[in-house]
């Protein structure tokens, strides 16, 4: 759908609850609470650590651009809250990302206006909010050293075309220093070609030692984003799609991983 000022929101089930007064599906939240622990008991028995962590739907960040039939009260408890509760009620490490995410929205836009998905400078926030609760303060990117600004171009966005705009829309795009953004050279291998599944190893023979040798990733569309920073983590990095649950305890065999992310969408709780 389009909302003000030319931003395009993705009229998901979230959305249409809202707008009918539902800010809570408890049916959803307890079928991907169940999911969540069958993850955490497989990287538990293996004792690694886990850490949950939700994408916001940019309706979230920036409900101000929402038509003005969907509404939006900020005092509702939604889904999100309630599954960070129970996660957390059963001592899963859990980061709600919305505090960092509203805390830097003055920078500039962190989601791109006609694109479900945050931007480069979004996932940065989100990256550098991950390890400050893991307590790896030095593994942040300083958003000042490496962020220069926005230039207006051309981009093709994923909404646009759900109702027919078939033109690329002009989007602000964040730009950065690149040698001091990346965190080394890494080669990227193809796992599965069917599931989107990928491996990052570093190249880089020079690089110090990483806070961790392996780092795997459960995650969706909005965890792509963050591959060239989820590297300065560890030396091998491994992508996989939360769809693809059954095969996890086998790649957590085989790769052997000193830290499993888990990064779902907000949109998927209701």
């Amino acid at each position: 759908m389009l909302g003000e000022r030319g931003w395009y929101f993705l009229n998901s089930r979230k959305l249409k609850n809202r707008a009918v007064g539902v800010y809570v599906d408890h049916e959803r939240v307890d079928k991907w609470l169940d999911r969540i622990l069958r993850v955490h008991a497989v990287v538990a028995s293996h004792g690694r650590r886990f850490v949950f962590f939700s994408a916001p739907d940019k309706a979230t960040i920036y409900p101000e651009f929402l038509p003005a039939r969907i509404g939006f009260e900020t005092a509702r408890q939604e889904s999100l809250d309630v599954l960070l509760g129970k996660l957390r009620k059963r001592g899963i490490f859990s980061v709600d990302l919305r505090p960092a995410i509203q805390a830097h929205k003055t920078v500039g836009p962190l989601y791109y206006k006609a694109d479900t998905h945050w931007n480069r400078l979004g996932a940065l926030v989100v990256y550098n909010q991950i390890v400050t609760e893991l307590g790896l303060d030095d593994a942040a990117v300083a958003i000042d050293e490496v962020f220069t600004g926005f230039v207006i171009g051309p981009r093709e966005s994923d909404l646009p075309p759900m109702i027919g705009d078939e033109e690329s829309a002009l989007e602000r795009i964040p730009r950065f220093i690149q040698n001091k953004f990346l965190c080394h050279n890494q080669q990227k291998f193809d796992i599965d070609p069917h599931s989107g599944a990928y491996k990052l190893v570093s190249i880089d023979p020079s690089r110090p030692p990483y806070p961790f040798s392996r780092v795997l990733m459960v995650g969706d569309s909005f965890s792509l984003t963050l591959e060239d920073l989820m590297v300065c983590l560890a030396g091998e990095y491994l992508w996989i799609h939360h769809r693809e649950l059954d095969s996890v305890p086998s790649i957590i065999e085989a790769f052997d991983p000193d830290l499993v992310l888990m990064e779902v969408v907000e949109r998927l709780f209701y």
